[in-house]
C-alpha cells in the first residue's frame, strides 16, 4: 500500500506524464548549461517521483534526487532513478563550493520554514557553479482560489509564500538574476479577450517558478538572455484589467439599449396624447350626436302617424343615427388603441426596469469582486511584511551574536594581558613576603587589643542595662505610689523616656560596635588566608629564585648585574640626596602645622580639594608617626596623636569595594587563584590607600595599619 503522502499527489498533484510536460518548460534554461561545462552535475531536492530528474537525464545532466518520503523514493527507484533519503538542506551544507550547475526544488519551499528556506538559497549560491542556476517552484498565491482553498488542501504546507518575497530572497542572497514565471494557466485563457469573474479569481497561473542565476562572465551569462527576457503565464492584474474591460463594454451597450427604451417610452407617451386628443373630439361629437338623436325622438313620435302617411323618411333623422353609429364605431376603436398602446408601454417600462437591474446586479457583483480582489491583495501584502520582520528579526540576532562573540575575545585578551602583569608582580610579592609575615604577626597583636576593648564595652554595655533595669524598677515602685506621687511622677516622667532614650542610643551604639568587630574578625580571617597563599606562592617564587641563582647564566651576567647596580646607585643619588634634605624640612613643617589645631584644620580642608597631594601627605605623616588610624573612629578619619586635639585633624575619603562572601575583591588574592594585588595602580595615590581600597576600604584598617610599613617600604623602592 502506497505511502499516505503518495496517494494524495496521484489523486490531487496529477500523472506523472502530466507533471513531467509541465515541466519542459524549464528545458530553455537549462539547455545553455551543456555548452559551458561538460560535466553538468544536478540536484533535484524533494525529487518525489522523479519526474525532474527523468528530464535532466534525457538532457544530458548527471542528477542526483533527494527525499525524506520512502513511497515516493520507491517510485523512483523502481525506474533506477538516482535518488537518496537525505534532507536536503544537510546534503547542500555537505556538498563542496562551486560543484553543482544546478540546484532545483519543485513544491519544497512551502513546507519548510522560513529560515531554513534562507539557508537553503545560501547553500544553493554557494555550491553552484558560475553562472548555475537554483531553480524553486511553488503554489502561486495570487490566484486567490489556490492562496485562499487549494493550498490548504495538503497538510504538510507551511503557509503560502508571494513571488515578491521569493524573488527578493534569492536577490539578497546574492545571485546576480531572477525570472518569474507563472505557470499552468488554463488553456486558451491567455488569448480570451472577454473573461467572467470566476475566471479572475481562479483563472491566474496556479504555480510559479523563480529560477535565480549565479554570477559569472558575460560570455557565459548572454546564452540565457532569450530565457529571462521572455514574460511567461497570466497575472491577477492581467485578467482583472480584462474583466473591467468587458464589464464596460457591457454597460455601454446596455446604456445603448436604455436610451432607445427612453426614446421609444417618449414616442409612445405623444402618440398616447394624441390618441387621448382624438378620443376626447370623438366623444364630443358622439354626445353631440346622441343629443340631436334624442331630440329628435318626441318629434318622430309625434309625426308617426303623419311619416306612416309619407312614403319619403325624414333625411335629418337618417343622417344622424348614422353618424352617431360612425362615431360610436370609431370611439371603440380608439379605446382599443389606447389600451394597446399602454399595454406596450407598460411591457416596454417592465423591460427597461428589468434591465437597469441587471445593470445594478452587475455593478454590486464587479463591486463585490473588486473588493475581494483588494481584500486578498492585502492579506498577500500583510502576509509579506511579516516574513519580512521575522527575517530582520533573524538578522538582527546574527548581528548580537557576533558582536557578543568579538566582545568575548576582546574580554578573553584582556584577561590574558591581566595574568600576564600579574605574573611580573608576583616578584615583587616574593621580596615583601619576609616583611608581610612579620605585619601578619603585628595585626595579630592589635587585633587581641581590639577583642579587648570589644569586651571592654561590653561590660558596660552589661552595666548600663543593670542601670536600665534599675531605673524600671525605680519606675514600678513610682507606678505602686501613684495614687500619692501623680504631680511628681508627671514632672519626673519627660526625664525617665529620656534616660530610656540614652539606654537604648547606648544599646544601637554597643550593637554596632559588635558589628564592626565580627566584620573586623571575619577580614582578618581573609587576609591569614590570603598571606597562607602568598607564604605558598613565596616559597614557589623562592625556588625559582634559587634554581635562578645557582644557574650558569646568573653567574655568567653577574658583572653586568653588579655594572647595573652601581649605574642605578649613582643615577638615584640626586633624588636621595634630595629626599634626606627635603625630608627632615617637610617633618618640622608638619609638626608645627599638627601643633596648631585651627591651622591644621584650615590646610586640611584645603588640601582635600587635591586628593592625590592629600593622599600622598597622609600616608607621610602616618609613616613618621605624626597620625595614627584609629579602627573606632569613622571611616577614613586619622587621629592626632602629637598635638591631642579633640577634633580631626586630617581625613581622607578611602572609596570601598564590597567584598562578596567567597569571592576576592578586585585585584586581592584568594586560595586557588594565581591573582595579586597590583601596586602599580596606585603609584600617585601611595600604596597604602591601594592595598586599603583593595581589601575591602575602612572595615579592614586594622589590617592596612599593620601593612603601613610594608607598603610604604614598597613604594619607595
Amino acid at each position: 500500500m502506497p505511502s499516505f503522502y503518495r496517494a494524495f499527489e496521484d489523486r490531487y498533484r496529477g500523472s506523472r506524464e502530466l507533471i513531467k510536460e509541465r515541466l519542459k518548460v524549464y528545458h530553455a534554461f537549462i539547455a545553455p548549461l551543456r555548452s559551458l561545462y561538460g560535466e553538468c552535475m544536478a540536484l533535484d531536492l524533494g525529487c518525489g517521483r522523479g519526474e525532474w530528474l527523468e528530464l535532466l537525464l534525457e538532457s544530458g545532466f548527471t542528477p542526483l534526487g533527494v527525499d525524506l518520503d520512502e513511497g515516493m523514493l520507491e517510485v523512483c527507484e523502481a525506474l533506477q532513478l538516482p535518488v537518496e533519503l537525505c534532507d536536503a538542506l544537510k546534503k547542500l551544507k555537505e556538498l563542496p563550493d562551486e560543484s553543482l550547475a544546478v540546484v532545483s526544488g519543485f513544491h519544497i519551499a512551502e513546507h519548510i520554514p522560513f529560515p531554513s528556506l534562507q539557508d537553503l538559497v545560501t547553500e544553493a549560491l554557494r555550491v553552484l557553479k558560475p553562472a548555475g542556476l537554483l531553480i524553486l517552484e511553488t503554489p502561486n498565491a495570487e490566484n486567490l482560489v489556490v492562496g485562499t482553498n487549494n493550498f490548504y488542501l495538503d497538510p504538510t504546507h507551511e503557509r503560502p509564500i508571494p513571488h515578491l518575497l521569493l524573488g527578493f530572497l534569492t536577490e539578497y542572497a546574492g545571485f546576480a538574476r531572477s525570472k518569474l514565471m507563472r505557470l499552468q494557466e488554463p488553456a486558451g485563457l491567455s488569448q480570451a479577450a472577454d473573461v467572467n469573474l470566476m475566471q479572475v479569481l481562479g483563472g491566474v497561473s496556479p504555480d510559479y517558478g523563480i529560477v535565480a542565476q549565479k554570477s559569472g562572465d558575460t560570455t557565459q551569462t548572454s546564452l540565457f538572455d532569450q530565457a529571462f527576457s521572455k514574460e511567461y503565464g497570466l497575472a491577477l492584474g492581467t485578467l482583472a484589467e480584462r474583466y473591467e474591460h468587458g464589464l464596460q463594454g457591457r454597460f455601454v451597450e446596455l446604456e445603448g439599449k436604455v436610451e432607445k427604451a427612453v426614446k421609444l417610452s417618449a414616442v409612445l407617451n405623444q402618440y398616447i396624447t394624441h390618441l387621448q386628443g382624438k378620443s376626447a373630439v370623438l366623444m364630443d361629437t358622439s354626445n353631440h350626436a346622441v343629443a340631436r338623436t334624442d331630440a329628435a325622438a318626441p318629434k318622430g313620435k309625434s309625426t308617426a302617424q303623419a311619416a306612416a302617411n309619407h312614403p319619403v323618411l325624414d333625411l335629418d333623422v337618417l343622417q344622424g343615427e348614422a353618424v352617431a353609429h360612425h362615431l360610436r364605431l370609431q370611439l371603440q376603436e380608439t379605446q382599443y388603441s389606447l389600451g394597446n398602446a399602454e399595454v406596450r408601454y407598460q411591457n416596454s417600462e417592465l423591460a427597461l426596469r428589468d434591465q437597469l437591474s441587471r445593470a445594478a446586479k452587475a455593478e454590486a457583483l464587479l463591486a463585490n469582486s473588486q473588493a475581494s480582489v483588494e481584500v486578498f491583495q492585502r492579506q498577500l501584502q500583510q502576509v509579506t511584511a511579516e516574513l519580512l520582520a521575522m527575517y530582520k528579526e533573524q538578522q538582527a540576532l546574527k548581528f548580537a551574536i557576533d558582536n557578543e562573540r568579538t566582545s568575548l575575545q576582546s574580554q578573553s585578551e584582556a584577561l590574558r594581558q591581566q595574568v600576564t602583569e600579574q605574573d611580573a608582580h608576583a616578584q615583587t610579592l616574593v621580596r615583601e613576603q619576609e616583611v608581610l609575615l612579620a605585619e601578619r604577626d603585628h595585626a595579630l597583636r592589635e587585633m587581641a587589643e581590639a577583642k579587648g576593648a570589644g569586651q571592654q564595652l561590653q561590660a558596660e554595655i552589661e552595666q548600663l542595662r543593670s542601670e536600665l533595669q534599675q531605673q524600671r524598677s525605680e519606675v514600678q515602685q513610682r507606678i505602686t505610689y501613684a495614687s500619692t506621687l501623680e504631680q511628681r511622677l508627671a514632672a519626673t516622667e519627660p526625664q525617665h523616656h529620656q534616660a530610656v532614650n540614652q539606654v537604648q542610643d547606648l544599646l544601637r551604639h554597643s550593637a554596632e560596635l559588635q558589628g564592626q568587630l565580627k566584620q573586623s574578625q571575619v577580614k582578618l580571617t581573609e587576609a591569614l588566608a590570603t598571606a597562607g597563599h602568598l607564604a605558598a606562592q613565596t616559597e614557589t617564587h623562592h625556588a625559582r629564585v634559587q634554581a635562578l641563582l645557582s644557574s650558569t647564566s646568573w653567574r655568567i651576567s653577574s658583572p653586568l648585574r653588579g655594572a647595573s647596580i652601581a649605574a642605578r646607585w649613582v643615577l638615584a643619588l640626586p633624588v636621595r640626596f634630595l629626599k634626606a634634605v627635603f625630608r627632615p624640612m617637610v617633618s618640622g613643617l608638619m609638626a608645627g602645622v599638627l601643633s596648631r589645631p585651627g591651622l591644621s584644620q584650615r590646610l586640611n580642608r584645603l588640601l582635600k580639594k587635591f586628593p592625590r597631594l592629600h593622599a600622598h601627605l597622609r600616608a607621610f605623616a602616618i609613616h613618621r608617626e605624626f597620625l595614627q588610624k584609629d579602627i573606632f573612629d569613622e571611616p577614613g578619619e586619622i587621629v592626632n596623636t602629637e598635638a591631642s586635639a579633640p577634633e580631626v585633624v586630617l581625613a581622607a575619603t578611602v572609596e570601598t569595594t564590597p567584598v562578596i562572601p567567597g569571592q576576592g575583591a578586585v585585584g586581592e588574592s584568594t586560595p586557588g587563584s594565581t591573582g595579586s594585588i597590583d601596586f602599580n595602580d596606585a603609584s600617585n595615590m601611595r600604596l597604602f590607600d591601594a592595598y586599603v581600597e583593595k581589601s575591602g576600604g575602612a572595615a579592614h584598617a586594622v589590617i592596612a595599619q599593620a601593612h603601613k610599613t610594608l607598603i610604604d617600604d614598597c613604594s619607595e623602592k
